[in-house]
């Protein structure tokens, strides 16, 4: 393909499976063949119907490629230049350039799949609901400042403690048949 033209179109089809589309071409009121979408190695990215599109292409207009798009007046660009953003409906992830702060808001649900995660940071904080479908280990002391609620059996290696009261000295007076007596103090 011999790239001897360039223009600017709007994104009038998208074929997602070829990485293509096509796009209508406002000076002439025409729409090109299927275009190729430019992209990195491995990076999949297909710009949306209506997008603003940067194509290359033939001097008969028959082959080319998308290179780019460009922001329209209805989109908003970021103003901040030490941001790198990534932005789509419904999902958004934005890159802080300068601390590396990573902010990802979505409206669905982010999965993430591996063998492994590591979380290695010095504090993790979850401000809403925590679900563990599986096990969980802590390695480290577990501290929590509002009530556990528990419906299976909690178990304990070495003694469960709370401020009073140790499980594994703790001790009545009496032992035998009848009502419990209270708990020896300091026990």
């Amino acid at each position: 393909m011999e790239i001897t033209n360039g223009a600017v179109g709007i994104v009038s089809q998208i074929d997602p499976q070829l990485m293509r589309v096509k796009v209508k071409w406002p000076t002439t009121d025409t729409e090109s063949p299927w275009l190729f979408v430019a992209t990195f190695n491995g990076f999949y990215n297909m710009p949306e119907l209506g997008d603003q599109a940067v194509c290359l292409y033939d001097e008969r207009r028959q082959t080319g490629v998308l290179v780019g798009v460009v922001y329209a007046d209805e989109d908003v660009p970021y103003s901040d230049d030490d941001m790198l953003a990534i932005k789509f409906p419904g999902l958004e992830i934005k890159i802080a350039k300068g601390n590396g702060k990573v902010e990802i808001t979505s409206q669905n649900d982010v999965i993430v799949k591996s063998s492994k995660v590591t979380l290695d940071a010095d504090e993790v904080n979850v401000t809403k609901k925590l679900t563990v479908g599986g096990e969980a280990q802590f390695k480290d002391a577990v501290k929590a400042s509002k009530t556990i609620d528990a419906t299976g059996i909690i178990k304990s290696s070495t003694d469960v403690q709370t401020s009073t009261v140790k499980l594994n000295t703790h001790m009545h007076p009496t032992a035998g048949t009848g009502p419990p007596s209270p708990p020896t103090p300091g026990t």
